[in-house]
């Protein structure tokens, strides 16, 4: 199942129950409630169970069993941020206690709990084991299209939403510049150190733009590239006046500082949005 849809931790931090200690991660409740796992151990999820009986007793009623955080990843940017809602059925060996009703007031109640401040994905999701899920799609696909929720109930393994909901940390990052054709930029100008600094001065600019919006896998793409292709001028090329080596080694220098500056600030991203 191909999807640019990604786990988005920072999501269920933004909500207020987060801040209130309704959080868990995912694989664990599985565990917890069905003694199996098998999630990715980095997503975390509202625990609705929990945040309903503490929060919420006197508006007791079927609720899904988690919220995560998702996303849909455009390269390196975060769109559509929102919570996605999530049922565990692993310990169920056959789907003959599914009822319509049942399943409508877990999707309805649950964004009832939730509210309005952070988005929810209009869709829900419902894991079952590998053995009933065949005969599991087909009976919750009859009941949503009975319950007004055509197309919007689905059912996966867990190997399949590990699939579907996908870690950004493994989906390969595409540059919009070419570190070759920046290579071969650099190259171009051999020994002749004032096409150097010229075009060295254009891709810090560029590096530095990036960093400025927050897309640090670029900046480090642009400044490797053309600390790589000075370092390979130096080795290629004999430097008469040992001035114009100490030039390319100050802007390689430079490249390094623009790199150092992100690491911080790169760190922090990641574990806002996946690394908890």
């Amino acid at each position: 199942m191909a999807s640019d849809i990604v786990f988005d931790n920072a999501v269920v931090v933004s909500h207020d129950s987060y801040r209130k200690g309704y959080s868990s991660k995912l694989n664990d409740l599985s565990i917890r409630d069905y003694k199996t796992g098998g999630f990715n151990d980095k997503i975390i999820c509202i625990d609705l169970d929990r945040y309903e009986r503490s929060e919420f007793p006197q508006l007791l009623n079927n609720t899904m069993d988690a919220a995560i955080g998702i996303s849909n990843l455009h390269n390196i940017r975060r769109v559509s941020q929102r919570l996605l809602l999530v049922e565990l059925r692993l310990g169920y060996k056959s789907d003959g206690t599914l009822s319509g009703t049942e399943l409508r007031r877990k999707s309805s109640h649950s964004r009832e709990l939730l509210g309005m401040d952070v988005a929810i994905d209009s869709d829900d999701y419902f894991i079952f084991d590998n053995k009933i899920i065949e005969k599991s799609r087909r009976t919750v696909n009859n009941l949503a299209i009975e319950n007004g929720y055509a197309d919007r109930w689905h059912c996966l393994t867990v190997e399949e939403f590990n699939n579907f909901i996908q870690d950004a940390e493994n989906i390969p990052y595409i540059p919009y510049n070419s570190p070759e054709g920046i290579a071969d930029e650099i190259m171009t100008c051999g020994k002749d150190i004032d096409c150097l600094i010229n075009i060295s001065s254009k891709w810090i600019e560029e590096a530095r733009k990036y960093v400025n919006r927050y897309n640090f896998n670029e900046t480090e793409i642009i400044c490797n590239a053309v600390i790589d292709s000075l370092n390979s001028v130096i080795e290629q090329y004999q430097f008469d006046e040992t001035g114009d080596q100490w030039y390319i080694e100050d802007i390689i220098s430079d490249f390094q500082g623009v790199l150092f500056s992100i690491k911080n600030d790169y760190a922090f991203i990641t574990l806002v949005h996946g690394c908890f």
